[in-house]
């Protein structure tokens, strides 16, 4: 596996300096930047492919942009157990300081911030290992929905193990 291949490619396409250029000046402007996450998937697509030798074109902004606009919808939908966990965690904070009892306030607040943490831990890294591999499945195919095909995502991630972890390690 050469893992510096898709680094060195990029400087073959004739062109790189002003793609990756244009590139840099959209991640900085919001809500354009999912335009940046779209272009990126392009290029893993072709380099998957073997068609690493060019950048993709920056004339296809509208399909870079709806495809990192799906990539952070995605990303949304997961985090919302770890944000409804959040939001009750914060819910026993914030019910134990109006209490008005001390000894409830101390508890309330201890248990609500240590789910908080242990939640936001365990979700976090879970999400961590995942994500990485439903935006893969969701790439080869575009279908919004192989982003939540957990069975196939999870075997990928089985089957693979050595080179996801060693890749995900690199990152």
């Amino acid at each position: 596996m050469d893992v510096g291949r898709p680094f060195k490619a990029i400087f073959k396409d004739p062109r790189w300096f002003t793609k990756m250029l244009l590139q840099g000046l959209f991640t900085l402007v919001p809500i354009v930047n999912f335009a940046t996450s779209g272009y990126v998937l392009e290029y893993e697509k072709n380099v998957a492919y073997g068609r690493d030798e060019e950048l993709p074109e920056w004339s296809e902004f509208g399909k870079h942009w709806v495809a990192g606009f799906l990539v952070f919808a995605a990303g949304l939908i997961y985090a919302l157990p770890l944000i409804l966990i959040i939001m009750l965690g914060v819910a026993l904070i914030v019910g134990g300081a109006v209490s008005g009892q001390e000894e409830a306030t101390a508890t309330g607040v201890l248990c609500g911030t240590m789910l908080i943490m242990i939640a936001s831990i365990v979700y976090g890294l879970a999400l961590a290992v995942i994500l990485p591999a439903a935006m893969t499945n969701y790439n080869m195919t575009r279908q919004f929905g192989d982003f939540f095909k957990l069975g196939d995502i999870w075997g990928h991630i089985k089957n693979n193990a050595g080179p996801y972890f060693g890749a995900y390690g690199m990152g």
